[in-house]
């Protein structure tokens, strides 16, 4: 009895996957707009579920293959998936009518503690909590937070002085070493005799690492949000047990010394003695609690570590492959260095104009987000009707290497 009700909810299950593929098929194609073919209800992020290629491979070489079409039909399972190639197209949905595109197409629940953050929320919540963090990233409290980068670049220095075979090994694990410490100093205001001391860089790596059950997760979210939701995915439930914790007794330990260091937790307690957090345009409230206050820490860390390291180490590649660029870089910095007596300042970086310069290159080669989803509902045959939900891909990575496009 239990076998034959199984095969009855399999047969039923691909018969449902086959009809949705055919009508995803029929639905771009009477728009005039290309389908991806290779698997109609999945599309390309099932090659990302079952493979060993990172989503922006996937993507890549989708982009190659309908190089001259603007846009392409993607396969999803309950929503009509949109891969945006066109700039013109990116920058309108992008910039012009963001306001309509905050849905970043990640639905999360509301235990998924870490999950609820400012990234991955939309709507109302992501609103009033962008409107809380905005004033940590002001020119003032970069300035105020530049002492702990600072601390970070010379413990660096050390360390390599300290391992001098590191000089010629992994050099983008090395950015990461460096890049994790001066975001948990950044979060924590941690202060050990060495920043590279830090607990949080094997749970960084940890979460940053991708494996065959984070990408089947992914996958079912970003297809499917009502799957997603009713198998209770959870996205960072593995690190959960040590970062609130962590949070809750710096926190905690923040209160009870009642001191400034100028970092992400000074901005959470702050936001804990105000209390609840109020829109004042539509009344929507919440109220600011430690895991809340985690989840935002969880994603100002992470969201930091791995594209502060893509994006160093691919202008250190290209000034490796263009050693008359690195001189200039070099003699810049070394002038610089001796106008302000060998401290590293924040007005002093601010003069490194072509420094800058060389590291928006490297971004613009070697950009560390290759494409990230938006979501929106558009109406159709007015309010009596139900809103169709689009899931929108826009292209990053390539575009920029294209001479069409300049």
């Amino acid at each position: 009895m239990l076998s034959t009700a199984i095969l009855a909810i399999t047969i039923v299950v691909l018969i449902l996957t086959y009809l949705r593929g055919k009508y995803n098929e029929y639905y771009w194609k009477k728009r005039g707009t290309a389908f991806y073919k290779r698997n109609k209800t999945f599309g390309p992020l099932w090659e990302y579920m079952i493979g060993e290629r990172p989503l922006f491979q996937v993507f890549n070489e989708l982009y190659w293959r309908y190089e001259k079409e603007p846009a392409v039909g993607l396969g999803s399972f309950d929503s009509h998936g949109l891969y945006v190639k066109d700039p013109t197209n990116i920058q309108f949905i992008a910039q012009t009518d963001f306001q309509n595109f905050n849905h970043r197409g990640v639905t999360v629940l509301e235990e998924d503690y870490l999950a609820n953050n400012v990234l991955f929320l939309h709507g109302q919540k992501w609103k009033l909590i962008r409107q809380k963090l905005t004033p940590i990233f002001t020119t003032a409290k970069l300035k105020n937070m530049f002492y702990i980068i600072d601390k970070s670049a010379q413990d660096l220095i050390e360390h390599l002085k300290q391992h001098p075979e590191k000089l010629s090994g992994n050099t983008y694990e090395n950015l990461s070493h460096f890049s994790t410490a001066a975001l948990a100093a950044a979060v924590f205001g941690i202060t050990t005799k060495s920043t590279f001391d830090s607990p949080f860089r094997v749970m960084a790596k940890q979460a940053l690492t991708p494996t065959l059950y984070s990408n089947i997760r992914f996958a079912i979210n970003s297809v499917s949000d009502k799957v997603s939701q009713a198998l209770r995915l959870k996205f960072f439930k593995d690190q959960e047990s040590f970062f609130i914790p962590a949070i809750k007794k710096v926190i905690k330990q923040r209160k009870l010394d009642n001191t400034k260091r100028h970092d992400f937790i000074d901005l959470c307690v702050e936001l804990q003695n105000n209390g609840p957090m109020i829109d004042q345009e539509t009344g929507y409230s919440m109220e600011p609690t430690d895991e809340l206050m985690a989840a935002q820490a969880f994603f100002f860390f992470l969201a930091g570590v791995d594209p502060t390291t893509a994006g160093t180490f691919g202008a250190l590649f290209e000034l490796g492959r263009h050693p008359e660029i690195q001189k200039r870089v070099q003699d810049e910095i070394d002038a610089i260095f001796k106008k302000y007596e060998g401290k590293l300042t924040y007005d002093a970086i601010m003069e490194m104009k072509f420094t800058d310069c060389v590291l928006n290159e490297g971004l613009r080669l070697h950009p560390p987000i290759g494409n990230y989803t938006l979501v929106t509902h558009i109406q159709k045959g007015g309010a009596q009707f139900k809103k169709e939900q689009f899931q929108v891909r826009l292209k990053n990575c390539d575009i920029e290497l294209i001479p069409r496009q300049h």
